[in-house]
Order: C-alpha cells, then structure tokens, then sequence
C-alpha cells in the first residue's frame, strides 16, 4: 500500500489544524497510520469513507489534576465510541480517532476554555516550555563551543560562507516562529477565545515544513555536537569528523523525505535534493579532510610562505616546517578572511587574516567564543589548552604548550604591523 510522510512539529495550540489537515488529506484517500516523532505517516486507501477528530489530552500536561484529566477524556471516547469512533493514534498533546465521514462533530472547544481558566493555563505554560528548551539549546550551542566549531570552517571559503548566511536565516525563521506561537499562547491565555495559529498551511505547505525540519535537525546537531565536544574534547580533526557523521545523517533524512513527502517534483529537488546533496558533499570533504596523511607541500619552496591579504612573508613559520618532517599546510581564503593552517606531529598553529575591520568581532567569536579580545594579547581561545594571539586583523591560534616555539612568528607579525603604520 502506497505510504507518505509530512514534517509537522505541532504545540499545544495546534489541535484544530491537526484535525483540518487530517481530514483534507482524509478527503483525498490518504488516511492516518501512525506517528513517528515529529512525522505522520498516511497511507492511501480511497475506499476508506472516514473522517478525523483530534480531542486535547490534558493529562500530558504538568497539573495536579491530571489523573482526572485522564478519566475525564477515557470517559468522552467511551461515549463517542457508541457513534462509531475509534482512536487510531497519539502526538505529544492530542487523542487522535477517525469517525465516519459524513458525520460532522460537534467541538465544545470554544466553551470548554472559556469556562476552565486552568486549562488555558496548561496549555501556556507547555507552550513556554517548549520556548524555552529552545533558548537553552541555543545557549548550549553557543556556551559549548558547538556554534565556534561550525563557523570556524565556514568563513574560511566563500561557500561556506553561502552555507553561514542560510544558517543564519533558518535561525531567525525559528525564532520567529517560537516567539508567534508564544503570542498566539499569551493571547489564548488572556482571552476566552480558543485561539490557533496557523503554525503549517494545509493547501501549500513545503517551504514551511522544510524550514521547520532545517531548525529542528540543526537544533539537534549542535546539542549533540556540544556535549560530545563537551564530554570528550576533541581535537579539530575529530570535530570535523563528528560533523561530517552529522551531516550524512541530515542528509539521509532530508532524502527519505524527499521520497516519502506529496510536494511538487521542483519543489522536491530545491528543499530536499539539493540540501541532501549540499550535506553529502560537506561530509566526503569533511570525512577526507579527517582521513588525508600528512604531507609537506613546501618543502622544495624556496619563498615561504606569505600572508597574500597583507603581502606578509611569514619567514618564522617556514622556518617550523623545516624543523618538523611531516605537516600538512592548508590554505584556504573568503572575502572575509585568509586561513592558513599548519600541522605537525609535535605542532598546530592557525593563522586567520581578517580583510575587514569591521568584521574582526565575527573572527573573533569564530576563534575565541568572545566579540572582543584585546589587540597585541594572548587570550584563551575555546578550550582551555588553546591560546589565541591577535595582532591588528590577525588572529594566530594554537595549543597553549607550543606558544614559546610560536614567540618567533608573533614577533614577525608584530613588527610587520609596527613598519607598516
């Protein structure tokens, strides 16, 4: 039997657009099967003539009345089981039964809260919760180090930048939407109307969804990628490579629902395919990146190695490859910074040049979780083995047991920057 899936992320406000969409889709043969996390599974069965009521569960609210709350809905589908209703399935807040088609049910919503103050309560509070596990996802992104190692990689190439600016904006979208259903909560709570947003569009809806699904996955990305940074302290490497795990995941994902999902073939390839595309890509680089051997690139090189941003000849930092056999020198450069990274057996230095003043606070916080550091100073950079220098627009960054060897390059730098003025 023919199966589809849709992305839905429902809150407590959203029982009266959970019963519209059902019933739509009910309309055209597709039939409610069963919920798997935030995604409903329908399967397609025309000769199905059935209809959907979805009844608020406020026993799955925090409340000292939820035992009552209980026996009082087990008690209301009893009584609606006599005229042919059956519960079919379950979310987080709603009873969902399918009735037949042709019977239209008669909702006391818009009694029920006018009468109960309390449950108007309930439903606030669940929905400031919900609000508020958002704000501290996002507070452990940014405190855990998480949100540095994602932006770390992506101001080092244009691309990534591409990458940095949707990321940005699916952000705002979900805070957007978080504060709306916050809103729409407050007003449900001060008014004695039942009043629902609009939280997914049942006719025209894949934009909305893929949005929605963006947030939610890289909510939790960065949530486990901060605890396992938190809990294990990994090195650069280890943290590209937990990402590019992250992103085949995301991309595995957003390909299922590619497949499984009634959206139009464009609109398919444009929030599905080539996002999961974009996500396999960042991963085989990433996996290779982790994975490539060492090599000495600028052995046989008889210029060393030069800042080209600034025209800075950095004579100090060839002079540290020919004293390690094996290191590995990558460069990479963006209209916002040029990136040279080093790494040796018994040494790791990084090097960003800043190309606009006003965008130093972005590198910073990139190299230090921090917006401002001190010019011409030695600060911690995200972890507490990690020492970040800047000079000017320069930023030098490397584990704290190798700054002595680094004092030569820094002094470089420095009076570059001194002659220069």
């Amino acid at each position: 039997m023919k199966t589809k899936i849709r992305f839905i992320g429902l809150n407590a406000l959203d029982s009266q657009n959970l019963e519209g969409l059902l019933n739509l889709y009910a309309r055209e043969g597709w039939h409610f099967k069963t919920v798997i996390w935030k995604f409903i599974v329908f399967e397609y069965d025309p000769s199905r003539q059935r209809g959907y009521t979805v009844l608020i569960d406020y026993g799955r609210f925090r409340s000292k009345k939820k035992q009552a709350y209980r026996n009082e809905l087990a008690s209301h589908i009893n009584y609606l089981e006599t005229f042919d209703y059956h519960g079919v399935g379950r979310t987080r807040f709603f009873e969902i039964l399918d009735r037949p088609q042709d019977v239209t049910h008669i909702t006391d919503r818009e009694l029920e809260h006018e009468s109960n103050h309390d449950k108007r309560v309930m439903i606030f509070q669940s929905t400031m919760q919900d609000l508020l596990s958002m704000v501290l996802c996002w507070i452990i992104w940014f405190y855990g180090h998480a949100l540095n190692s994602l932006i770390q990689p992506m101001i080092q190439s244009n691309a990534g930048l591409i990458i940095f600016v949707l990321f940005i904006l699916i952000l705002v979208y979900g805070i957007i939407k978080y504060v709306r259903v916050g809103y729409f909560a407050y007003k449900h709570i001060k008014q004695s109307e039942y009043t629902t947003p609009s939280s997914f569009t049942i006719t025209h809806h894949t934009l909305n969804d893929a949005l929605g699904l963006y947030f939610l996955l890289m909510l939790m990305a960065g949530v486990f990628s901060t605890i396992m940074l938190i809990m294990f302290n990994f090195s650069n490497a280890w943290i590209v490579f937990i990402l590019s795990l992250i992103a085949l995941f995301v991309s595995g994902v957003l390909l299922v629902v590619m497949v499984k999902n009634d959206a139009k073939i464009g609109e398919k390839i444009i929030f599905y395919l080539i996002p999961s595309i974009a996500c396999i890509g960042l991963s085989v680089y990433g996996l290779l990146t982790t994975f490539q051997q060492s090599s000495r690139i600028h052995e046989s090189s008889t210029q060393p190695i030069e800042l080209r941003s600034t025209g800075l000849q950095l004579h100090a930092l060839d002079e540290l490859l020919e004293t390690n056999t094996t290191c590995r020198v990558t460069r990479r450069e963006s209209i916002v910074v040029e990136y040279i990274g080093v790494e040796c057996d018994t040494m790791r230095v990084e090097i960003y040049a800043s190309k606009q003043q006003r965008l130093n606070a972005l590198v910073t916080f990139a190299t230090t979780n921090h917006f401002y550091i001190e010019n011409q100073t030695a600060s911690q950079g995200m972890f507490a083995n990690e020492f970040v220098h800047r000079i000017n627009n320069i930023f030098i960054l490397g584990d704290i047991s190798t700054y002595d060897s680094l004092t030569e390059l820094i002094n470089e730098i420095t009076n570059a920057h001194i002659s220069q003025r």
